[in-house]
């Protein structure tokens, strides 16, 4: 009872770091990171067992998805235009 415990308790010291690199490997694949940012997460994803891991595991999500493109109605553009028009002066 006390092992399932310990171990419980260790693989859940390493989430808040897992969290953080998988956002960063997210941010990578959607290509919102600054180039120092994208290099370095590249060279972390060939150089570490665990990014390039957690990397394919996400790409494969990724390419999953549905590719979606929103097209808006010509009218809603204008209004949005003309409402940003108003307050910005």
């Amino acid at each position: 009872m006390l092992n399932t415990q310990i171990v419980k308790l260790l693989d859940q010291s390493d989430l808040p770091m897992k969290q953080n690199y998988s956002f960063k490997i997210l941010k990578y694949i959607y290509k919102e990171l600054s180039i120092t940012d994208h290099l370095e997460t590249e060279y972390a994803i060939s150089d570490n067992e665990d990014w390039k891991g957690e990397y394919n595991k996400l790409m494969t999500g990724f390419l999953a998805l549905p590719k979606v493109q929103f097209y808006p109605k010509r009218n809603v553009v204008s209004d949005i235009m003309a409402y940003s028009a108003g307050s910005m002066a």
